[in-house]
């Protein structure tokens, strides 16, 4: 019986993982551009070729990750042929978004199952605002990569109890820490794994399925992986303190002011590469709670599709109706929190 789900999982993944590398072609050969957003990381990658990682995690507000992986992808390429950073942005979120097919996969097959998790996969692949992102060569791309490997290895040692020991007591959790603090260094949305986990924490004590208590030691385990990845970046950076963490996580650390950033973007978006101008330092977003009522529904009926949308709902209608497993409880308690934070944040920046 493993063996031949092993074969099932192996089969499906190959599948999928070809059915992405195709969509991810189309999507890059067909796209006239990248996103506007797209300058600020390219512009970060050749802060990094002029100056070295360090002193631009130092000089630039932009979480770093991103940037880095574009100079990575774009030296290796160009060991075999010249490749210009524009078109080394995309080929980097191309190859982030066919590598997201694993741990979405897994992350899935944990929560309901190998046919379902391959159907979403598959429909994660061809979605388009999710396929786009490959084209637009922004930071989206990388960081769903690592929130989804952390959310598996979240839902992997809450849910697994077969596992004893070191693996489930400091492997996983660690591992949780790590993907979750490598996703910071992108973009500031996996904090709301941080968030949901103490809440889930809280609604497991007392169920004898997940044990909440036991359940502190690898959430000490999770913290010092986070550590690990996020001190050495705080020192660098020499932001201890509370509002330089913030900034930090949010991408508005940069120390020039805003005048000298919007002349970079103009100048790069003039140079070489397929790129438009865009002026960073105005926005015509609407604030407030009444337009975060409407836009946010909008927002996500848009990026899942309003079939899909009503097929979620239809399936969480349905799991109402028994006891919920753990991993699906922290996965209700993530998605309400989810909201309820993009709902403040709308209401907040618009």
């Amino acid at each position: 019986m493993k063996t031949s789900a092993r074969r099932f999982d192996i089969t499906v993944l190959l599948g999928l993982l070809l059915l992405a590398t195709a969509v991810q072609w189309l999507v890059v050969r067909r796209a006239v551009t990248t996103s506007l957003d797209a300058v600020r990381y390219v512009r970060l990658a050749d802060e990094i070729e002029r100056h070295g990682v360090i002193d631009m995690v130092k000089r630039e507000g932009e979480q770093p990750l991103f940037p880095l992986w574009i100079y990575t992808v774009e030296r290796t390429i160009s060991v075999f042929r010249p490749i210009d950073r524009a078109a080394a942005a995309q080929t980097a979120s191309a190859v982030v978004m066919v590598l997201l097919v694993i741990p979405v996969y897994f992350a899935s097959r944990r929560l309901v199952g190998r046919i379902a998790a391959a159907v979403g996969t598959l429909l994660m692949i061809v979605i388009p605002d999710v396929a786009r992102l490959g084209g637009d060569a922004t930071s989206d791309s990388l960081h769903l990569l690592f929130f989804a490997l952390a959310f598996w290895a979240i839902t992997a040692w809450i849910d697994d109890r077969s596992r004893r020991g070191v693996v489930r007591a400091w492997g996983l959790p660690t591992l949780t820490g790590i993907a979750i603090g490598v996703a910071l260094l992108t973009r500031v949305e996996s904090i709301v794994l941080l968030a949901a986990l103490p809440m889930f924490l809280l609604c497991s004590i007392g169920r004898r399925d997940t044990c909440g208590r036991a359940m502190l030691l690898p959430s000490v385990a999770m913290a010092v992986g986070l550590a690990i990845v996020w001190l050495p970046y705080l020192a660098a950076t020499n932001s201890i303190s509370a509002d330089a963490l913030q900034r930090r996580l949010l991408g508005r650390a940069d120390p020039r002011p805003a005048v000298a950033q919007s002349a970079a973007v103009t100048e790069l978006s003039q140079g070489e590469g397929s790129f438009a101008a865009k002026e960073p330092t105005h926005s015509i977003r609407r604030r407030g709670l009444l337009a975060a009522t409407v836009r946010l529904p909008r927002k996500l009926a848009a990026a899942f599709g309003y079939w899909i949308g009503l097929a979620g709902i239809w399936g969480a209608i349905l799991l109402a109706r028994r006891r919920l497993r753990p991993t699906e409880l922290f996965a209700r308690i993530f998605f309400v929190t989810y909201l309820l934070i993009a709902f403040a944040f709308c209401a907040r920046e618009g």
